[in-house]
């Protein structure tokens, strides 16, 4: 599904784009340690991604698809989560987490009874608890209304203070609003990586919609 990835991926929010099939969650996924890859490395810092049991310590995933068990309360659910990671201080991290998500009124609400919007912010929570070094956003806006894609920009922004934030998602105008920087994935293979200011420059474009437009019908 890749073929040759090199990036450097800067601190901020680095925004991944691409049709259908190009790869983009084949290269979350191994971020975020769920493939091996075939060959080549990835690091952070000290980091090797050899290490995966570091590794998971300092990362944080929001797959596009996230559920959890729908009989728990938001509360016990990321307890749940804080034990499986081995967080210090949980009702601390679950409080700060709760907060910046604005779940907080919705704590003792089973899952079940959570809407779709409710369930990416919840997807959030688990995502940063620990306050990961990188944290690894899938489609994160999918299924979002409009006023919830406006809130969830705003926790975005507010996760990368503290972490390098890896975000793919179909709608360019968030990669836009988001990214200082991006790579524009097909078939597998970076077709333009870089400051989006560079990459609408190198495209010859105005935009960033006409410059993604041009790279994927090269």
């Amino acid at each position: 599904a890749l073929n040759d990835v090199s990036l450097e991926i800067p601190p901020g929010i680095f925004g991944l784009l691409g049709p259908n099939g190009a790869g983009k969650t084949t290269l979350l996924k191994i971020l975020s340690t769920l493939i091996k890859p075939d060959g080549g490395r990835v690091t952070l810092d000290s980091y090797d991604w050899e290490r995966v049991a570091d590794v998971r310590k300092i990362i944080g995933y929001l797959p596009q698809q996230f559920e959890f068990f729908k009989y728990l309360t938001v509360t016990e659910a990321l307890d749940y989560i804080a034990c499986m990671k081995n967080i210090e201080d949980p009702k601390g991290q679950i409080g700060r987490v709760l907060e910046l998500t604005g779940m907080t009124p919705y704590a003792g609400r089973k899952i079940k009874t959570l809407s779709g919007g409710m369930m990416r912010r919840l997807g959030i929570c688990q995502a940063v608890m620990g306050k990961p070094k990188l944290v690894i956003l899938d489609e994160p806006m999918t299924g979002l209304d409009p006023a919830e894609r406006f809130s969830f920009r705003d926790m975005i922004k507010h996760v990368s203070q503290f972490a390098t934030v890896i975000m793919s998602t179909h709608i360019v105008q968030e990669i836009e609003m988001l990214c200082g920087d991006l790579a524009i994935l097909k078939e597998g293979k970076v077709m333009a990586c870089g400051a989006v200011s560079d990459v609408i420059s190198g495209a010859g474009a105005t935009s960033l919609e006409d410059a993604y437009l041009y790279y994927v019908r090269r």
